[in-house]
Formats: structure tokens, C-alpha cells, sequence
């Protein structure tokens, strides 16, 4: 017989499932939010105070004068020869090296910084501060003059930045037409100006606040603000402008924009430099004021006063009047208001004899019964 097949192999076992794939990974948590950029430090770069040392108090550099420049410290003589003081006005004791600059206004007559420069980019955030008192028109015959500044010369649009007065106005010149008119003000008296400049974007120039004692007037330049860098210069124009006549105090140059937070401070301390040292180096623009916190809900309605008891009844056996037509029975319940003639006794009297040869009297349990007619509760 033939040879017998070979046994079949067994049967390959079925495949094995696959292994579950693992749950897929969390997405990364998403990066904390970066704290926001802190404000743009306020720095103050010059500050002349025409004090008896004769430089900058901030650079420690030497000033130079030029004409018949006087410097009058402001103790309380000069203070009173003054003419006209009125407001607020920068004031000093005796001895403590702040005066001001009094300028006539009949030759060229300057302060100027000893520093080459400001170290301010030509459109970066800037701030100029001052004092002044401006001879009347009697005394001198301009009023258009150049108070205090920095930049170039010439007819270069944006090239400078300088306080003028115009016509009794302060004005923020940038260039021969390129300014921005604030208020008036009145001679012979105190004042102070500042003019800031915050550089703007492409579509914009940028925007100047022109501050007269407090009070701004704001608007955006009508050229590209490129400010030559040079020397401060008080009473002295890179403009051109007619020289200054009258006194000056108190000038600060700033880096940064001033808000009215920082201008009133500047105010009421006076001192740029004392005021900036006491805030450790510079100020940060005003933060926006806080949010009103939300309104208390409504109370609710006030109820009605409560009515007033109903008076009480009359007690049984007190006398009564009896209720008209449509009137409530005046005795407390159960009782009503009963009338009674003499010889009818009611409920709850009794009868008892006198030892008298009077009559007998009815007696209520609690007292006497006249008797004519009468009306109890009962």
C-alpha cells in the first residue's frame, strides 16, 4: 500500500490584537502671561537754579552768563522787590543757594549749560519746566521772546524745542512755523510753563501739552519732531527770537511726558531736583486712577409704619353710649352696650337691702346701679 500522508501542521495561532496605544499627551500648558512693561522712568536731565554755585545742579557742570545777567537770591527782601508777586511763586529762605535770573532785556543776555548735549534722541519723550515773570510792555518794548530751550538754528522744521512767548501767549515751538499755542498769561506777575512732547507713531507727529500754571493745552505738532541735540539755554533762542526781559526760576529739562499728575507735583514741590531725588531718581507717569467701586444694591422699600392698635372695648358693667346706625359696639366682646330703666335688674346684679327705710337699690356685683335709665356693657 502506499506510504501514508504526513500530518498536516497544526493550525497557526490567530494574530495577537495590538497592543492600546496610550492615551494622547495633555497639550503643553499654555506659557504665563508676561507682566506688563513698566512705565517709562521720567529722568531729570538739567535743572539750573541760578543759585550762587553757578552750575547744574543735576550734571554738576559750570554755567555761563553772558551780558548783564544778574542772579538775586530769593530771600525775603529780593522776594519783596520783586514786583507784583502774586499766586504761587518759587520761593527760598536765606542762604539756600536758589535764586533767580534777572534778565533786561537790553543786551544779549544768556545762561547757558556747560554740556555739549542733553543726551535726548531727536524724537524721543521730552519735558521743559520754568518759572518766569515778564517785565511789563512799559519797560521793554518786545514781548516776543525766546524764555528757555535747546536745537538747532536755522529754518529746519522740527530742529528745536523751546518755550516762547508770543503776545502774552506760551507757546511750544519746534520750528520756525511748527508750534502749538497755550494760554495767556499777565506780566509783572509769577508764572509757570512746561511743555511736553510724546512722540507719536507713522501716522502721527506725536502730541505737545503746553502747561500755563497747571492748566494744559494740548495738540499734535504739524511737523516730524527731530530735535538737534545741543546745549539748554535760558533767555537765549536757537530761534532767532527777540532776548528775554524779566526773571526766570527754577528750569528743568526731563526725560519722558508729563501728565497732570506730574505737572501739579512739580508745582507744589518747586525744587525739580529735590522733588526727583525724593523719588528715588524719577517718577513713573501717572498710574490711571482706580475704578469706581460698583454701587451698593438698592434697599429695600421702607414697609408701611404698622396701624395702631384697635383701642380696646368697654369692660362689662362700665357705662356706655350706645352705637349709632352703622357704628361698632363700643363694648368688648361679648358685650354690647344695653340700656336699662329703674326697676329692670340685668344679668349679673343682684338685689339686697339697706338697712335704711330707703328704697331698695340694685347693686351691680361690682358697684351701684342709678336708678333712672342707664346703659352698661353687659
Amino acid at each position: 500500500p502506499p506510504p501514508s500522508p504526513p500530518p498536516s501542521p497544526p493550525p497557526s495561532p490567530p494574530p495577537s490584537p495590538p497592543p492600546p496605544s496610550p492615551p494622547p499627551s495633555p497639550p503643553p500648558a499654555p506659557p504665563p502671561p508676561s507682566p506688563p512693561a513698566p512705565p517709562p522712568i521720567i529722568d531729570l536731565v538739567h535743572a539750573i537754579r541760578f543759585g550762587f554755585e553757578l552750575n547744574d545742579t543735576v550734571t554738576g557742570t559750570a554755567l555761563s552768563l553772558s551780558g548783564g545777567v544778574q542772579l538775586l537770591e530769593l530771600d525775603a527782601p529780593k522776594r519783596t522787590s520783586l514786583l507784583a508777586i502774586s499766586g504761587a511763586t518759587p520761593t527760598c529762605g536765606p542762604g539756600c543757594g536758589r535764586g533767580v535770573a534777572s534778565f533786561t532785556g537790553v543786551t544779549n543776555e544768556a545762561v547757558v549749560s556747560g554740556d555739549n548735549e542733553t543726551g535726548i534722541a531727536p524724537n524721543g519723550a521730552r519735558t521743559l519746566s520754568a518759572w518766569f515773570l515778564q517785565k511789563a510792555a512799559e519797560e521793554v518794548p518786545h514781548r516776543d521772546a525766546a524764555l528757555v530751550g535747546y536745537g538747532g538754528t536755522g529754518v529746519v522744521e522740527g530742529s528745536w524745542f523751546e518755550i516762547q512767548l508770543e503776545t502774552g501767549e506760551v507757546v511750544a515751538s519746534f520750528g520756525p512755523t511748527c508750534t502749538v499755542v497755550g494760554a495767556s498769561y499777565t506780566a509783572d506777575e509769577w508764572h509757570h510753563v512746561l511743555i511736553t512732547y510724546g512722540p507719536g507713531t507713522q501716522a502721527s507727529n506725536g502730541q505737545v501739552a503746553v502747561y500755563l500754571d497747571g492748566v494744559p493745552t494740548t495738540a499734535e505738532p504739524a511737523c516730524t519732531v527731530a530735535t538737534v541735540d545741543g546745549r539748554l539755554r535760558v533767555g537765549e533762542s536757537a530761534s532767532s527770537k527777540d532776548i528775554y526781559a524779566g526773571y526766570v526760576a527754577e528750569v528743568g529739562l526731563f526725560t519722558g511726558f508729563f501728565r497732570d499728575n506730574d505737572v501739579h507735583q512739580l508745582i507744589d514741590f518747586v525744587d525739580p531736583k529735590a522733588y526727583f531725588n525724593w523719588r528715588e531718581g524719577g517718577i513713573a507717569p501717572s498710574p490711571p486712577p482706580p475704578p469706581s467701586p460698583p454701587s451698593p444694591p438698592p434697599l429695600p422699600p421702607t414697609p408701611p409704619p404698622a396701624l395702631p392698635p384697635p383701642p380696646a372695648g368697654i369692660g362689662a358693667g362700665e357705662p356706655c353710649t350706645p352705637p349709632q346706625p352703622g357704628e361698632e359696639d363700643p363694648c368688648e366682646a361679648p358685650f354690647t352696650c344695653t340700656c336699662y330703666s329703674a326697676g329692670k335688674v340685668p344679668m349679673g346684679f343682684n338685689t339686697k337691702r339697706r338697712r335704711s327705710k330707703k328704697a331698695d337699690k340694685r347693686v351691680l356685683l361690682f358697684g351701684n346701679v342709678p336708678d333712672t335709665l342707664t346703659c352698661i356693657c353687659s
